[in-house]
């Protein structure tokens, strides 16, 4: 796999969004997420040109040391970094140019459970056997110590981002992959539909969605 160059936390010359959902920095204002360094805006890439199906994690079953559950700029680059396989999610949104910008990559856990909790496309019951919905690097208005209740959170009044709309994530029997490794063969993944989480093999391409973020210091 070729060696991968990945420009993370440069300050964008944007507009700070003022809503979920706005148009802002190559995609849509998706939250924030406190990682140890600061405070980041995450961007959820347009999902005609950031969103990829039917590809897999990895095609070998190794450690990779991608197992950051809030940072997945770094995991990505671990990823694009790594020789003895290829990871096709990753090397999707590391390959994205989008808007001028092309520091995308593959959401880590946490990252992605904050689109979820943000963006979530219909009105399903949300899974709630705790700890699902716990996110410590959440920001406020999002709490960090709490679980999911049934109906919070409740489905998205972004329009476009519900489901039937252009950006919305794909919901009912299908999985997000994170970049964030759980051992040799399995990834963690998330559901759009309840927001249930679990690991999923590297190897799968079934029912399963890329979706690229990429994050701006807040």
């Amino acid at each position: 796999m070729a060696m991968h160059q990945m420009l993370i936390g440069v300050k964008d010359m944007v507009v700070p969004p003022a809503a979920i959902g706005d148009s802002y920095a190559g995609g849509y204002y998706a939250g924030q997420i406190a990682y140890p360094t600061g405070v980041y805006n995450l961007v959820i890439s347009p999902k005609a040109t950031g969103q990829a199906s039917s590809i897999s994690w990895s095609t070998g079953g190794v450690i990779t040391g991608a197992t950051s559950l809030y940072d997945g700029a770094a995991n990505t680059l671990n990823l694009a970094n790594q020789f003895a396989y290829t990871y096709p999610s990753a090397d999707f949104c590391v390959a994205l140019s989008i808007g001028g910008y092309t520091d995308w990559y593959l959401p880590s856990y946490y990252e992605l459970e904050i689109m979820y909790y943000y963006l979530k496309p219909d009105a399903t019951l949300n899974y709630t056997t705790i700890p699902t919905g716990i996110n410590p690097y959440a920001v406020s208005p999002q709490p960090n110590n709490t679980a999911y209740t049934t109906t919070v959170p409740p489905q998205t009044n972004v329009s476009i981002f519900r489901t039937g709309g252009s950006e919305a994530f794909v919901a009912g029997s299908t999985f997000y992959w994170t970049s964030t490794e759980s051992t040799n063969f399995y990834a963690a993944i998330k559901n759009f539909s309840g927001g249930s989480s679990g690991n999923l093999l590297k190897g799968t391409t079934a029912n399963v969605y890329t979706r690229a973020i990429r994050r701006v210091p807040a």
